[in-house]
């Protein structure tokens, strides 16, 4: 029953309703004002008319007043009709309140960005994959998680973005943050398997992981990183934070409730990466497990995770999501399409 709420998340769909909201908007103004218009006009008749005539007027004006009354109540009258549908249909999840919640210039932008990081990433899919160079995990593959011990595990110093060259030279609250994203992801694939799966979202998401797996189960990409900030302290329950792209002004940027609370905080460094691919920045030592990945003019939030793979929960791409990009599989680590040629416009460091 997907496919009911995917209208809702999306952006040239949520244009629309965008633009009925603001039509009805103006109603509500302008009809008061040609109500008030068409009274007057009424009444100036009355002076000029018998008595039969008089009432005439009267009872247009009343029709009138009620038609403009009526038009008040049908925001009241939509609300108890969608609390009627949620009622019968709370079974199938589907959330109609969705495309109401969604129908503002913010929101749209948003998923528009995401749309277009979308569309680059199955182009790249499709080309890989037509070229058979689609990675697929192997027997011979390392293990799936990066789980790297605290005792070894060192504090950053001032110039741990340009000298490091070590992936195992991750701080202690780093590898807790691996371990928070570790945690989910496992989860993510235990209830793949119970048939309990993960949905991807931008809409009526919960503050916290286990609040979501209890209520809805879906997610995004930066959601995901967000609770595992939360996890660790860095958030507070209900923040969040994601990159985000406008293409009509070029303009790249994090946003999120707490966007200006992280470029603020003491427990993290963010570090300029000059549009460098994550392959030139792991060859120049300067990328690390537990580094959130903003990429440039994409609108994708995620973390890397060592040896050339990243925790993922975007929509599309080779991060575990069943072939209609709907559903997760997992949320990593997984190797991405985008290791090689994507370019990184900040890294957020945990120290």
């Amino acid at each position: 029953m997907f496919f009911l709420s995917d209208p809702c998340q999306s952006s040239a769909v949520l244009k629309v309703i965008y633009f009925i909201f603001e039509i009805i908007k103006l109603a509500f103004i302008l009809v008061p004002i040609g109500l008030i218009a068409m009274i007057t006009v009424d009444f100036a008749k009355n002076v000029m008319t018998n008595e039969d005539e008089m009432k005439k007027n009267l009872s247009i004006v009343l029709k009138r007043i009620l038609m403009c009354v009526f038009l008040f109540f049908v925001p009241t009258v939509v609300g108890v009709a969608m609390n009627l549908v949620d009622k019968v249909d709370s079974s199938f999840n589907i959330p109609y309140r969705d495309c109401i919640a969604n129908a503002n210039l913010s929101k749209i932008e948003e998923i528009a960005g995401y749309e277009e990081t979308i569309k680059e990433q199955e182009k790249i899919i499709e080309e890989e994959s037509r070229n058979g160079q689609l990675y697929e995990e192997t027997d011979d593959e390392e293990p799936n998680k990066t789980i790297i011990s605290a005792d070894n595990a060192s504090d950053n110093t001032s110039n741990d973005d340009t000298n490091s060259s070590s992936e195992n030279n991750i701080s202690s609250s780093a590898q807790d943050f691996i371990n928070a994203l570790d945690k989910m992801s496992t989860t993510v694939e235990k209830d793949y398997e119970v048939g309990k799966k993960w949905h991807y979202s931008n809409s009526h998401i919960e503050g916290t992981f286990k609040k979501e797996r209890k209520n809805g189960r879906e997610t995004n990409c930066a959601q995901y990183v967000s609770w595992a900030l939360i996890d660790i302290g860095i958030l507070k329950n209900g923040e969040t934070i994601y990159k985000a792209y406008n293409s009509n002004s070029k303009v790249n940027s994090i946003q999120g409730s707490a966007a200006s609370k992280i470029t603020k905080s003491k427990k993290v460094k963010i570090i300029d990466c000059n549009a460098k691919t994550p392959k030139e920045l792991e060859q120049a030592g300067k990328l690390k497990p537990g580094d959130i990945m903003l990429w440039y003019n994409k609108q994708h939030t995620n973390v890397y995770a060592g040896n050339k793979k990243f925790y993922d929960a975007g929509h599309a791409g080779s991060n575990g999501c069943t072939s209609d990009y709907e559903y997760f599989k997992t949320w990593g680590p997984v190797k991405t399409s985008y290791y090689n040629n994507w370019q990184v416009w900040k890294i957020i460091r945990i120290k």
